[in-house]
This record gives structure tokens, C-alpha cells and sequence, in this order.
């Protein structure tokens, strides 16, 4: 079997987040761990060669020379698998990673949005109808209906549906 190497990342692999990769691995093995930790170092410093000093500078055709190198080198059949795995792994987490952050930003940002939109609307709309008579607010409330939808409308226009 084709140990892998103790090798140090490069300055760069902390960009990477590997050990935050590693430490999601709770239901593997700590041999399992290592390996994949030892893959992905392996990866990332032969990505260093190909000037990939981050991970979105990683392209398909880094990934097949890298593999092919491994191959040309005479690693076993099963190690390229595991070290192939090990990369998919990691890819799958960042990219999960990723979207999780993504969305919680957009949440965080349409909360705060609504929020000061609620709060515009109450001071300028609602505020001022406290002491006036019922059917004065619900006009006002009707207004304020119409001006969020057809001022959604102008900002946000509808796309035709697809054919």
C-alpha cells in the first residue's frame, strides 16, 4: 500500500480550511482522518506547482494532472481511489460550506431590509392615523398595499415564463 507522505502544507493551504474539514469528519475513523488529511495536503502542495494557491483557482484540468501523475507514478489503483475521494470529500464540504454562509447572509440582509421597511412604513404611514378615524388607517393600510406591491413590481419585474 502507497503510504502517504508527511508533507507541510504550503503557506497558502491555510485558505484551504483543511483542518476544518478534518474535524467535520465525526463519524470516521481518526485513520481515516489522517489519510484524508495526508490526501489533501499531498493535493493541495502539488496544486502550489500549478500556481493554484487558493481553492477557486483549482480547475478540472489540474485535478486530471494530478491524477494522472499519481497514476504515471505508479500509485496503486485503490490509493488514487482513496486520495480521489478524499478530494471529492473536501470539494463537496467547501462548496455546502459555502451555501450554508450564502444563505444565512441573505436572510440576515432580507431581515434587516424588512425590518427598516417595516419601521419606515409605521413611521410614515401608520404613525401619523394613531388618533384619526378607522376608516382613515385602513385607507392608509390599502395605500401602503398598493405601494409595496406595484413598487415590488418596478423593482422587481416579473420574467416571462418559459416556453
Amino acid at each position: 500500500m502507497d503510504a502517504a507522505p508527511d508533507v507541510a502544507p504550503e503557506p497558502g493551504a491555510g485558505l484551504w480550511r483543511l483542518e476544518g474539514f478534518a474535524t467535520s469528519l465525526t463519524r470516521s475513523a481518526a485513520n481515516t482522518v489522517a489519510a484524508y488529511r495526508g490526501d489533501l495536503d499531498l493535493f493541495v502542495n502539488s496544486l502550489s506547482v500549478a500556481d493554484a494557491t487558493d481553492i477557486d483557482d483549482v480547475s478540472l484540468e489540474n485535478c486530471r494532472s494530478w491524477v494522472w501523475g499519481m497514476s504515471t507514478a505508479g500509485t496503486a489503483p485503490r490509493t488514487i481511489a482513496r486520495r480521489v475521494s478524499a478530494v471529492k470529500s473536501f470539494f463537496r464540504w467547501n462548496t455546502l460550506l459555502r451555501v450554508i454562509l450564502t444563505l444565512a447572509l441573505m436572510l440576515l440582509a432580507s431581515m434587516a431590509c424588512c425590518a427598516l421597511v417595516g419601521v419606515i412604513i409605521e413611521r410614515f404611514a401608520y404613525r401619523p392615523m394613531r388618533n384619526q378615524a378607522r376608516i382613515a388607517s385602513l385607507i392608509t393600510a390599502i395605500g401602503v398595499s398598493l405601494l409595496l406591491q406595484y413598487g415590488g413590481q418596478l423593482f422587481l419585474p416579473c420574467a416571462p415564463a418559459p416556453n
